[in-house]
């Protein structure tokens, strides 16, 4: 069944009128003469594409809303980063941390002997230690032989579990593959415990121009089970001292809300500075001091009017042409 949509083009100085039978897989054309200039004119090829237009806007309206449907279901909420009533800034705040030491450290023939250096990173992948550390939170570099750098960790969002009594742990587990000194095979880990200590300050480096190291603290206890892989570190730290309400977050700005932002601090400088340059520039006065006072109150209008020409493409509804007004 096709159904008639007459489609009126107001073109100055003269109205065309096009006439074309839509149904819902194809579109026809019916000849539509009309007189232009005096002389008899066809709009065959014009009402084709008019229809075929028609058809376009509504199957992208349909995908637009289908994507945005998709789109708010699929997408994860953003996981906050922090320990809850603890303040974790100065740990979050550096690129990552670093610390040597001669304790535990892990060594060719997986002995636990030589120097080497622990990098951290909290919320926020490793950006230390090359390719064997990617997708890291924690790293170990053998200072002997610093081409020897093991994945002790892995990435995680959010390490931090909070204790019943002061204190929190930060866990990273998913290390590299490793083989323990009995021959079994295991994969590392780093379980991270911060204690309550007033004069404990993690200062982080705040310069931001490339990525640098800050210096941690020495741990105050450093265990390595080698049946396990795992490793224990305590650090002090007066975070984990006082309880905060709220807890201090850590969050990142998706693309949507940066952009969402930008909108209305845009809109809220076009509308006062608008505003200042009608009233002290061109004396306007009242609701007219609103800039672009009439296409703001003829906005409700445009957007009901192409919700509806949208929708009667969509649709192929019958578009009265006498809804125009010809142009003198």
């Amino acid at each position: 069944m096709t159904t008639i949509v007459n489609l009126s083009l107001v073109m100055t100085p003269r109205k065309t009128a096009l006439r074309v039978t839509c149904n819902i897989n194809k579109c026809e054309l019916r000849p539509y003469n009309f007189t232009m200039a005096g002389e008899q004119k066809s709009n065959s090829n014009t009402g084709l594409v008019y229809c075929i237009a028609c058809k376009t806007m509504g199957i992208l309206t349909v995908i637009c809303v289908l994507s945005l449907i998709t789109h708010t279901q699929a997408v994860d909420p953003i996981e906050i980063c922090g320990a809850d009533g603890y303040d974790i800034t100065n740990l979050t705040s550096a690129d990552y941390w670093e610390f040597s030491t001669d304790q535990k450290c892990l060594h060719l023939g997986n002995a636990t002997t030589s120097n080497c250096t622990f990098f951290m990173a909290f919320c926020k992948p490793l950006q230390r230690g090359g390719t064997n550390c990617t997708n890291a939170g924690i790293c170990q570099m053998d200072d002997d032989n610093p081409e020897n750098v093991y994945r002790i960790g892995g990435y995680r969002q959010n390490p931090f579990v909070e204790q019943d009594t002061n204190g929190f742990f930060a866990g990273f587990p998913n290390g590299q593959s490793f083989t323990t000194s009995f021959g079994k095979p295991c994969n590392l880990s780093i379980l991270i415990e911060f204690k309550c200590n007033q004069n404990a300050l993690w200062r982080a480096n705040i310069d931001t121009s490339t990525v640098n190291p800050s210096e941690a603290p020495n741990p105050t206890k450093l265990v390595y089970h080698p049946t396990s892989c795992a490793y224990q570190l305590t650090f002090d730290y007066a975070g984990a001292c006082q309880k905060i309400s709220p807890a201090t977050m850590v969050t990142s700005l998706s693309a949507g809300t940066v952009l969402i932002i930008i909108f209305f601090v845009s809109l809220f400088v076009y509308f006062l500075f608008g505003s200042l340059a009608n009233a002290c520039v061109f004396e306007q006065t009242g609701a007219h001091i609103i800039p672009n006072y009439d296409f703001w109150i003829m906005l409700p209008t445009y957007i009901v009017d192409g919700f509806t020409f949208t929708f009667s493409c969509m649709c192929c509804r019958e578009t009265n042409p006498s809804h125009y007004e010809d142009i003198e």
